[in-house]
């Protein structure tokens, strides 16, 4: 299919729903509270949502809506679309709210169960990550991602036989036992751990500067928007178990490796 139009679609989303967010980062006035699961939302998280599922349906009426904070809307037609737009207006809630910049505005699509485009938006720092699934002139469809609008060099992926450099995750915290097991057999073998970082950790791993991701439970609008980017930047996406990750109505646990 021709991405292209909503690539363009979703940048200027994007760049948009950024100047919403920067109304609130470091000012007292972002209102925020905690959420039944324990996680926080702030003022910015429900205004850029809300501007993101408007401009969405005004654009395309035919299609559903996946947000964190306000759930799932289904296309206005009679028929159910086969385009989902999933919305994670802040991704990174808790570091927004401390003042650190380590947190992104993330879109989605998913076509026919096929995550086609994701993008992440880093409004403090005006960075842009968007991964599109195309097809080239007599090639097959390949993820190809973008780091403000230039190409990301698709790199070998990271082998677990080797010395992860730099492993990182959100925090342990968020690991049952057996997660917790299993990171901590992966941080003996790390040069280095770092902790924090959500959304804008998976970015940075694309880019080449993190080696190893490890996260569980990861919900529906957490990881979509991040599977294209990760595929077109040549990162090996999995479950612990090695397993690719196929089922985009659930959470997951996504173990991410590149070199």
């Amino acid at each position: 299919m021709n991405t292209t139009e909503y690539k363009l679609f979703t940048e200027q989303l994007l760049k948009q729903a950024g100047k919403i967010a920067l109304k609130y980062f470091r000012k007292s006035n972002a209102d925020i509270k905690s959420k039944e699961d324990g996680s926080l939302v702030t003022i910015a998280d429900k205004e850029i949502e809300q501007f993101l599922r408007k401009e969405i349906n005004k654009k395309y009426k035919g299609h559903s809506i996946l947000g964190e904070e306000f759930g799932f809307t289904k296309s206005s037609s009679k028929i159910l679309s086969k385009f989902t737009w999933v919305i994670d207006p802040i991704d990174g809630t808790a570091s927004f709210s401390a003042g650190r910049p380590m947190w992104g505005i993330m879109i989605g699509l998913i076509v026919d169960n096929v995550p086609v485009l994701g993008a992440v938006y880093a409004p403090f720092t005006d960075e842009l990550w968007i991964g599109v699934r195309e097809k080239a002139k007599g090639k097959k469809e390949e993820y190809v991602s973008y780091f403000n609008n230039k190409k990301i060099k698709p790199l070998t992926p990271y082998p677990l036989s080797l010395t992860p450099k730099i492993l990182a995750t959100t925090g342990p915290q968020y690991f049952n036992p057996a997660g917790k097991k299993f990171f901590e057999a992966l941080a003996k073998k790390a040069d280095s751990v770092v902790y924090g970082g959500d959304c804008y950790n998976f970015c940075l791993l694309a880019n080449g500067h993190i080696h190893t991701i490890y996260e569980q439970n990861l919900k529906v609008h957490d990881y979509v928007p991040l599977l294209p980017i990760l595929l077109g930047s040549g990162a090996k996406v999995t479950d612990e178990k090695g397993k690719e990750i196929q089922d985009l109505t659930k959470p997951q646990t996504l173990l991410v490796t590149k070199w």
